[in-house]
Protein backbone atom coordinates (compact mmCIF):
# COMPACT_ATOMS: atom_id res chain seq x y z
CA UNK A 1 0.00 0.00 0.00
CA UNK A 2 0.81 3.97 0.01
CA UNK A 3 2.05 5.52 2.50
CA UNK A 4 0.41 9.28 3.50
CA UNK A 5 3.77 10.82 3.31
CA UNK A 6 1.59 14.15 4.18
CA UNK A 7 1.45 12.67 7.49
CA UNK A 8 4.69 11.98 8.40
CA UNK A 9 6.62 14.90 8.55
CA UNK A 10 8.67 16.25 12.04
CA UNK A 11 5.48 17.91 13.51
CA UNK A 12 2.82 15.27 13.50
CA UNK A 13 6.24 12.93 14.62
CA UNK A 14 6.73 15.31 17.52
CA UNK A 15 10.61 15.93 16.83
CA UNK A 16 12.82 18.45 15.15
CA UNK A 17 13.61 19.12 12.06
CA UNK A 18 16.97 18.81 12.48
CA UNK A 19 16.10 15.46 14.46
CA UNK A 20 13.68 13.89 11.79
CA UNK A 21 16.49 14.48 8.62
CA UNK A 22 18.97 12.85 10.87
CA UNK A 23 16.75 9.79 11.43
CA UNK A 24 16.09 9.76 7.45
CA UNK A 25 19.57 9.70 7.00
CA UNK A 26 20.66 7.14 8.95
CA UNK A 27 17.93 4.84 7.84
CA UNK A 28 19.42 5.45 4.06
CA UNK A 29 22.69 4.69 5.15
CA UNK A 30 21.52 1.09 7.17
CA UNK A 31 19.69 0.07 3.93
CA UNK A 32 16.12 0.25 5.89
CA UNK A 33 14.00 2.93 3.44
CA UNK A 34 15.00 4.13 -0.35
CA UNK A 35 12.88 6.82 -2.16
CA UNK A 36 13.89 9.61 -0.45
CA UNK A 37 15.90 13.01 -2.40
CA UNK A 38 19.11 14.76 -0.42
CA UNK A 39 18.75 18.29 -0.76
CA UNK A 40 21.49 20.04 0.74
CA UNK A 41 20.90 23.71 2.44
CA UNK A 42 23.71 26.08 2.76
CA UNK A 43 24.60 27.22 6.26
CA UNK A 44 22.65 24.18 7.73
CA UNK A 45 24.75 21.48 9.51
CA UNK A 46 22.36 18.65 7.86
CA UNK A 47 20.85 17.60 4.79
CA UNK A 48 16.94 17.76 4.42
CA UNK A 49 15.61 14.91 2.54
CA UNK A 50 12.42 15.30 0.45
CA UNK A 51 10.17 11.88 0.20
CA UNK A 52 10.39 11.03 -3.72
CA UNK A 53 8.95 7.65 -3.45
CA UNK A 54 9.19 6.43 -0.16
CA UNK A 55 9.53 2.28 0.62
CA UNK A 56 10.76 0.22 2.92
CA UNK A 57 13.43 -2.47 2.12
CA UNK A 58 13.58 -6.06 2.88
CA UNK A 59 16.13 -5.13 5.41
CA UNK A 60 13.38 -2.52 7.35
CA UNK A 61 10.68 -5.30 7.48
CA UNK A 62 13.71 -7.51 8.91
CA UNK A 63 14.79 -4.93 11.48
CA UNK A 64 10.95 -3.89 12.55
CA UNK A 65 9.78 -7.79 13.12
CA UNK A 66 13.30 -8.44 15.19
CA UNK A 67 12.77 -5.03 17.36
CA UNK A 68 8.74 -5.09 17.95
CA UNK A 69 8.74 -5.33 22.12
CA UNK A 70 6.51 -8.48 21.70
CA UNK A 71 9.61 -10.14 19.94
CA UNK A 72 12.20 -8.68 22.35
CA UNK A 73 10.22 -9.96 25.37
CA UNK A 74 9.34 -13.53 23.80
CA UNK A 75 13.51 -13.76 23.55
CA UNK A 76 14.05 -12.68 26.91
CA UNK A 77 11.52 -14.82 28.57
CA UNK A 78 13.21 -17.64 26.21
CA UNK A 79 16.69 -16.97 27.71
CA UNK A 80 15.33 -17.04 31.20
CA UNK A 81 13.58 -20.56 30.73
CA UNK A 82 16.85 -21.84 29.23
CA UNK A 83 18.99 -20.65 32.59
CA UNK A 84 16.06 -22.43 34.42
CA UNK A 85 17.65 -26.12 35.78
CA UNK A 86 15.83 -28.88 34.44
CA UNK A 87 13.85 -26.54 32.28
Amino acid sequence: ERIDFSKVNPETLGVSDPRYNRVIEMMLSEGYVTGFHKIPIAGQSYNSYKAINPNITLTGISFLSQNKPSSKAYEILKEIRDWIPGY
